[in-house]
C-alpha cells in the first residue's frame, strides 16, 4: 500500500486488527483506535478485502449503497464480484478496481464529500 491511497478515517488492517487511520506521512501512519509504541510503517498495513458482510454494513437493503443524490445514484453490489455505479445517466458503470474497504470509502467521499457511514 502507498500513502497516497489513504485518507484519514480509512479502515485498514494492521497486525490482524481493523484500525482507523488517524495521521499519514510518506512512510508512517498512526491509528485513532490502536495504541502502539512505534509508528507503523506504511508497508506494514494492508487493505481490508471487500466482502458481502462489509458491503451490507453500509446498505439498508442489501444490494445498494445509496449516494442520496437527486438522480438516485447508488453503488450496486448485487453481485459481490462486480460492483457498479448506477444512476439515471448511465447504468452499470463498472467499479472493477474497487477491491478494498478503504478504496470504497475514498470513492464514496469523492462522490459525496462526506464519510461512508454504516446504515
Amino acid at each position: 500500500m502507498k500513502a497516497n491511497e489513504l485518507r484519514i478515517g480509512n479502515k485498514v488492517s494492521y497486525e490482524g486488527s481493523i484500525v482507523t487511520v488517524n495521521t499519514i506521512s510518506d512512510e508512517e501512519v498512526t491509528f485513532s483506535d490502536y495504541a502502539c509504541f512505534d509508528y507503523p510503517q506504511i508497508e506494514d498495513i494492508s487493505g481490508i478485502e471487500l466482502t458481502e458482510e462489509w458491503l451490507n454494513k453500509f446498505s439498508s437493503d442489501g444490494h445498494y449503497i445509496s449516494l442520496n443524490d437527486e438522480k438516485g445514484g447508488a453503488i450496486d453490489f448485487s453481485d459481490i464480484n462486480d460492483l457498479y455505479l448506477v444512476n439515471e445517466w448511465f447504468e452499470n458503470f463498472p467499479l472493477n478496481k474497487i477491491k478494498y474497504l478503504h478504496q470504497l470509502q475514498n470513492l464514496y467521499f469523492a462522490l459525496r464529500g462526506e464519510e461512508l457511514k454504516q446504515a
